[in-house]
């Protein structure tokens, strides 16, 4: 029996593969069956896709556009029989305190596998849901009563709201809802619009607030795609934490 080829790539919902923009996708491979570890923390680079990914018409059965330099993982372990691999990729590194980790099953036929980097093919594509955000810069002046922050806001590839691929942008600043939320104490809490700068991925907000803060995140939806980010811009903001680095259920099972 001929090694099983297997190609694996991650993508950010909604946008393209997790390349250099997001620093990679760490990704992890189990054949269910044996508990045999193809993969245990791989990282996963490369390009983040051709831009017609994002541009040319597709349907749900049509494969996601590849070329040579976009990022995937490849290998060819001699299968004897069917198998059923567990696969989890997590991600954007580049972001590490905005990371998600995305499960999913896959049964492999030996000698037959997911795909082939030489055919060009597309590969088994497991997709990682959210929104990454970066806060870039904030400042509270106490005469004044005014709260400053700076953000980015991007898709998990790293691809920028708002950056324009031809003529238009796969990611319109008006499908993303972003928010300041601010603590001032207890369960006090006050929302502010953030307001899309002109530059891809920046929103910036200068508000008067009624007092001095106690903490403040920024949210961010995309109800268009279902998906949504939070982050936290200073104090002890209930923002969710990054899950943890390898799927320990996974390497229970």
């Amino acid at each position: 029996m001929p090694n099983t080829p297997i190609l694996i790539r991650a993508a950010a919902r909604g946008g393209k593969f997790l390349g250099v923009d997001a620093g990679g996708a760490n990704l992890w491979v189990l054949n269910a069956t044996t508990g045999e570890s193809y993969a245990a923390q791989v990282l996963v680079n490369g390009d983040s896709g051709p831009p017609t990914m994002m541009t040319a018409p597709a349907l749900r059965d049509s494969p996601v556009p590849v070329d040579d330099a976009t990022a995937g993982w490849s290998l060819a372990p001699n299968l004897g029989r069917p198998c059923l691999l567990y696969i989890a990729v997590e991600g954007p590194v580049k972001y590490p305190d905005q990371a998600a980790i995305a499960i999913t099953q896959a049964r492999v036929l030996p000698g037959v596998g997911t795909g082939d980097p030489a055919r060009g093919d597309t590969g088994l594509v497991v997709e990682i849901p959210g929104i990454c955000i970066s806060v870039d810069d904030h400042a509270y002046v106490d005469a004044t009563r005014s709260l400053t922050v700076r953000a980015a806001v991007m898709m998990m590839c790293g691809c920028k709201v708002g950056a324009t691929i031809g003529d238009a942008s796969p990611w319109p600043p008006a499908e993303f809802d972003v928010q300041l939320v601010v603590g001032f104490g207890g369960r006090n809490t006050q929302a502010y619009t953030m307001t899309y700068s002109g530059t891809p991925s920046i929103y910036t907000i200068s508000q008067t607030v009624p007092s001095k803060p106690a903490w403040a995140m920024i949210t961010v939806s995309q109800i268009s795609m279902g998906q949504s980010g939070v982050c936290r811009v200073f104090g002890d903001a209930p923002a969710p934490k990054t899950s943890a680095p390898l799927p320990v259920w996974i390497e229970r099972r």
